[in-house]
């Protein structure tokens, strides 16, 4: 069973930006729409990360979901098919 979604960021009509990146994916909850998070491309790490909110309790399944997510687009990062702007690293 899926309990997140993974979706752009729009705010104001614009693609959010968060610490320098270009593009920001929001990571919500599937069931009450509670934003929970963001992923994002990290360039110290060179790979996506993911910012949780504070308040935001996890179980293994969601956190299975976000590691599965991440690893999808450090896949398609690698391979050029990302779809996501190009970052200088």
């Amino acid at each position: 069973m899926a309990y997140l979604q993974f979706s752009d960021w729009i705010v104001g009509g614009t693609l959010a930006s968060y610490c320098d990146t270009p593009r920001v994916m929001r990571v919500v909850n599937r069931r009450h729409g509670d934003m929970l998070g963001v992923i994002y491309w990290y360039p110290a790490w060179r790979r996506h990360v993911m910012r949780s909110w504070s308040s935001v309790v996890w179980s293994a399944g969601c956190l299975g979901e976000v590691e599965a997510k991440l690893e999808q687009l450090d896949d398609q990062r690698r391979k050029g098919s990302h779809g996501w702007t190009r970052l200088k690293d």
